[in-house]
Parts: structure tokens; C-alpha cells; sequence
């Protein structure tokens, strides 16, 4: 199978084993006609995502069949600095394309247990947004009187804010 615009077929594929390009394409043609647990076909933001994350992550893994020995230890170091400084939920969502298409490999006996190749790589703590958090009232009134967002975009930014914002809306709301 042709590999797509972002995969570059590798140099020395290996004799025996499916060569890793070749199975990072067949499992983007698949992810873009699978229907996910709600019915619906693969989002095309999901399938770019994916098929930004799996190069890097696979990068110097000439087949499949390396990633029973040396390669695993790549595709670890590969995860891990793909990450750099980023969010945690990045360095989950890259892992998670990962195990997509090692489940998918592992469908199509190419490798063997997918779980056994992500041990040790765990997902990483992603801190829950606080959205309960008070604001002071420097921020309140930067928010109220920020005239890049509309009325009513201000209106609900503040909702959740301890004050009655009614009346100080009312006073601003001169636009």
C-alpha cells in the first residue's frame, strides 16, 4: 500500500515483517471509514491528528517486527520527546494514537500484545479545569469591558462569577 503525503516509506524495510510505513497507511485508511463506538465515520480532525502524532512516534522503526526488541524502547523515547514541554493532555492524546494503531496492528497479527508494547508509557495526570475558581475584580472588569467579544460572550464567561453581575452590566453595557 502507497504510503500518504506524511509518511515517508523507510529506507531498508526489513525481509520478513510488515515495513512500518505500510502499516501506519493501512491503519489510516481504516481509521477513515471506521465507525467509532457512536455510528458515526472517523472525524477528519481525528484522522490529521493521527496521522501527525504516528510518524513521529514511529520514527527509525523500520518494520513492525522491531518493535518486539530495540524498538519498543524507540517508540517509548520517540512518545516521550514528541512531548517536550507540552500539556499533559497532548502527551495522552499521542499515546493514544499510539495504542489505536498498535490495537489495529495487533488485529492483523502483525505484532503481538499491544499492551505489553505501552507498559511503562502510562498516561500522564491531566489536572481537572477549574471552573469554579473566583475571580478578583481587576479580572471582572477586564472581562466586562473587553470590546473584542460581544455583549453576550461577556455575559456568559462571567456566569459563574460569586457577584450579581446584572447590575454592573447593566451600567456597561452602553455599546
Amino acid at each position: 500500500m502507497a504510503a500518504g503525503p506524511l509518511l515517508t516509506a523507510v529506507a531498508d524495510a526489513p525481509a520478513d515483517g510488515v515495513p512500518t510505513a505500510d502499516a501506519l497507511a493501512s491503519f489510516l485508511w481504516h481509521l477513515a471509514d471506521k465507525r467509532g463506538r457512536s455510528g458515526r465515520i472517523t472525524s477528519p480532525e481525528t484522522v490529521r491528528s493521527y496521522t501527525s502524532a504516528l510518524p513521529t512516534a514511529f520514527a527509525g522503526i523500520a518494520g513492525l517486527c522491531e518493535l518486539e526488541h530495540d524498538g519498543r524502547d524507540r517508540l517509548h523515547a520517540n512518545i516521550r520527546t514528541a512531548r517536550g514541554s507540552k500539556a499533559p493532555s497532548t502527551f495522552n492524546a499521542r499515546r493514544a494514537a499510539v495504542a489505536s494503531a498498535l490495537a489495529y496492528f495487533h488485529d492483523q497479527e502483525w505484532i503481538g500484545d499491544p499492551a505489553a508494547l505501552l507498559a511503562g508509557l502510562d498516561r500522564q495526570h491531566q489536572p481537572k479545569p477549574d471552573d469554579n475558581r473566583v475571580r478578583t475584580r481587576e479580572q471582572i472588569d477586564r472581562l466586562i469591558t473587553d470590546k473584542r467579544r460581544s455583549l453576550e460572550d461577556r455575559r456568559l464567561r462571567l456566569v459563574r462569577s460569586p457577584i450579581q453581575l446584572s447590575p454592573v452590566l447593566r451600567r456597561r453595557s452602553g455599546e
